[in-house]
């Protein structure tokens, strides 16, 4: 069942967020936990829950890889890259989020064509709106200080949503009746959302991206500047032409019905 495009969450919900990525070491770890979570402030809505969530939808999708570039367009770097989804990352954070656990996968060395890939979890009690959770990892951008790579806080979701060099991205998510890990934090039961990025960002001692006019340190392989970032292909939007050309489908589709109908009523 879809989740609604607007946040509902109710007062007495938990969010807890993780990052982390590795190679042969753990080079950066953050965790925070919100309560009374700031992801729903100033909004009042009936709870609800759908147990049976599995995966996003084409839309959830759309509107994470959306979310992730919006914000990475605003970051002023002269590198940053467009994200695109990756369906192999997709299948990775899927699989992890099928085991209800509230903890760091293991398996992201050398995976899904990459030699590493990083992760930021999120776990809540009640609906909500993914992209938003996004927004929520990258508003730890007031814990963070570019110049001097000081961070006041919990900074690494922020991080890595921006990191340069990420540029392949995808997303899960269950919810499961019971989450291990999660009876930390006040709860037992809730939804298990993951995101995979890749090539995995948040090295020890080096900054997000360089700072400077857009798209002018862009790598070889991308040859055009979209929205202020690096590009492999010349399209406005997300980057997403997947998405895209599933809506054209369902388009199609749906017009084949009312085609079929009104010859049926002929």
């Amino acid at each position: 069942m879809a989740l609604s495009t607007n946040v509902q969450l109710m007062f007495c919900n938990f969010f807890v967020t993780w990052t982390l990525v590795m190679t042969n070491e753990i080079l950066h770890l953050d965790t925070g936990v919100v309560v009374n979570d700031n992801i729903t402030k100033n909004v009042r809505v009936r709870r609800q829950v759908h147990r049976d969530m599995v995966g996003f939808n084409i839309e959830q999708k759309y509107d994470i890889l959306q979310r992730h570039n919006i914000l990475r367009s605003k970051s002023q770097a002269s590198n940053m890259i467009m994200m695109q989804w990756d369906t192999e990352l997709e299948k990775l954070a899927y699989s992890w989020a099928q085991q209800c656990k509230f903890v760091h996968s293991s398996n992201r060395k050398n995976v899904a064509g990459y030699s590493y890939v990083g992760e930021n979890l999120y776990a809540g009690t009640g609906e909500f709106d993914p992209a938003s959770v996004v927004q929520a990892w990258y508003d730890e951008i007031t814990d963070y200080d570019y110049n001097t790579q000081a961070c006041t806080g919990v900074c690494g979701h922020y991080t890595q949503v921006v990191w340069a060099s990420s540029q392949a991205l995808g997303c899960s998510v269950k919810y499961c009746n019971y989450l291990e890990g999660a009876s930390e934090f006040g709860f037992n039961s809730g939804y298990n959302y993951v995101c995979h990025y890749a090539p995995g960002g948040n090295y020890r001692g080096q900054r997000p991206f360089i700072k400077g006019k857009a798209c002018s340190q862009c790598p070889e392989e991308t040859e055009f500047c979209v929205r202020h970032m690096c590009a492999q292909q010349p399209q406005l939007g997300s980057g997403s032409h997947w998405i895209q050309n599933s809506k054209s489908h369902l388009g199609l589709l749906f017009l084949s019905v009312v085609t079929l109908q009104l010859l049926q009523v002929k």
